[in-house]
């Protein structure tokens, strides 16, 4: 048994069997049909711990399977635990859920476990489970979230960079054509620039909330699976899993609306005041968030240390699970690094803000050097976030572009002996298409050093701050 069933059997949840091991067909999704309520009302509860952990699962399966020479013993239950915690996922995330999009990237996992484990002998019944499908016709949410993000860190630069443009005008008083400029493009850019810093946050706050009524207050277009689930239960699994963006949205967007309309003509000095509550908020939401974050991800490091303490243990599981604690080691760390570069960024954003205040009028430098925080701030999230994304590793699997030599060693059990592909190919399964561009020796180098010896290092989806 692997590190993640033997951890998933030890917190309660018994799956259903897999396959019959006469004939090999696989089973394990008719078992989950076969499961009650309360079964799927564990996952669904638990669902971001079981996402992470199947997330570590598909890195350490993705680097055993570019070590070559794996034995079939050694690679078959890996992938067996893999096609059953996609289609346990797949099927809470489809009928319990709704989210289409994770269901439809689950499903096309599924189909390169089947095609590994297709050549060990076993038989997989047509998949005929379109709820994906069904539900991504439906789904705005994924192109709100995408759009958000597309538009976020321009929306950002423009903004700081726009108040470091006036800070030097107030500072070159005695240059008047600059001024004058400056003045000018304001007069254009400054209506614009108040309408967009509310209007920003509108489309994915309405989506949220709308998205969080209709998943908790019973109605017709919710399955029976889901109202089976309870209201309280819906509630709380919404919550979870919007209350960043929600808390987020609702303080930025009163901001922008009380800058637009209210804090105007003689009251405009007061929005600085507002922009420093706004920013300390924004830093008391990034801790808040980290502390939540990082104390689940070390609570399913914690499950995995309890594990090794049972007496029942084989020798071979021991090194099993020590080996999967050290991958969610790995994906714990990156995970924190990546929050605490929000942390840092809301920190410094907040005392460039306080460089505003009408206190320090009495030296013009004060603002200006706010302002230049405050846009190289922008730029550091932004690019320590990139290279935060580059450095870590994907849990996306290589296709089947391998080849299979099956040799009866001894009479016991047949080896199979897995080719990796070329180093091109192997980059951009691991590390994402980004390797596409970047193809200059030295790139290439690095790849090859990080083929050899992988960090498997893991993290979360980016998600970059939205003040």
């Amino acid at each position: 048994m692997t590190a993640i069933l033997h951890r998933l059997q030890s917190g309660g949840i018994e799956l259903p069997l897999f396959c019959v091991e006469e004939t090999n067909p696989w089973i394990f999704t008719q078992g989950l049909e076969k499961q009650n309520i309360d079964f799927f009302r564990q996952l669904a509860q638990n669902h971001l711990a079981l996402s992470f952990e199947y997330h570590v699962h598909c890195i350490q399966l993705a680097h055993d399977l570019t070590r070559g020479g794996k034995e079939v013993a050694e690679v078959i239950p890996q992938l067996e635990a893999a096609l059953m915690m996609s289609e346990l996922l797949a099927y809470t995330y489809g009928h319990y859920l709704n989210m289409p999009h994770d269901v439809l990237r689950l499903r096309r996992e599924q189909e390169i476990y089947r095609q590994f484990l297709s050549a060990k002998g076993y038989n997989f019944p047509p998949c005929e489970d379109s709820r994906g499908e069904e539900l991504l016709g439906e789904s705005i949410t994924h192109d709100v979230r995408m759009l958000t993000v597309a538009i976020n860190w321009p929306r950002l630069f423009i903004t700081r960079s726009r108040r470091l443009l006036l800070a030097l005008s107030v500072l070159a008083q005695d240059y008047t054509q600059y001024s004058a400029l400056i003045a000018s493009m304001d007069r254009f850019a400054g209506p614009v620039i108040a309408y967009v810093s509310w209007i920003f946050f509108v489309p994915r706050l309405l989506t949220n909330l709308a998205l969080t009524g209709k998943h908790v207050i019973p109605s017709r277009w919710m399955s029976t699976e889901e109202l089976e689930l309870g209201w309280r239960t819906r509630l709380k699994l919404q919550w979870e899993s919007r209350w960043f963006e929600i808390s987020n949205d609702i303080a930025w967007l009163i901001s922008g609306l009380l800058n637009c309309f209210v804090l105007t003509g003689p009251l405009n000095p007061l929005s600085i005041y507002l922009a420093i509550s706004l920013q300390s908020y924004d830093v008391i939401m990034a801790c808040t968030r980290m502390n939540i974050e990082v104390s689940r991800l070390q609570a399913i490091k914690a499950e995995y240390d309890a594990l090794l303490l049972d007496p029942n243990l084989s020798e071979d599981q021991i090194p099993q699970i020590e080996e999967h604690g050290q991958y969610l080691q790995h994906a714990i760390e990156c995970e924190r690094n990546r929050l605490i570069i929000g942390i840092l960024n809301t920190s410094v954003l907040f005392l460039a803000m306080s460089l505003a205040l009408p206190a320090a009028a009495a030296y013009p430098i004060l603002p200006v050097f706010g302002a230049i925080l405050a846009v190289s701030a922008t730029i550091a999230s932004y690019k320590g976030l990139q290279w935060v994304d580059q450095h870590r590793l994907s849990s996306k699997l290589p296709k089947l572009e391998f080849q299979m030599e099956a040799t009866r060693v001894t009479r016991e059990a047949p080896h199979v002996v897995l080719v990796p592909m070329r180093v091109s190919e192997l980059s951009q399964s691991l590390f994402g298409d980004r390797s596409r561009s970047q193809s200059c020796p030295s790139r290439m180098n690095s790849l090859r050093e990080r083929v050899n010896d992988l960090s498997m290092h893991e993290l979360s989806r980016i998600a970059p701050e939205f003040s």
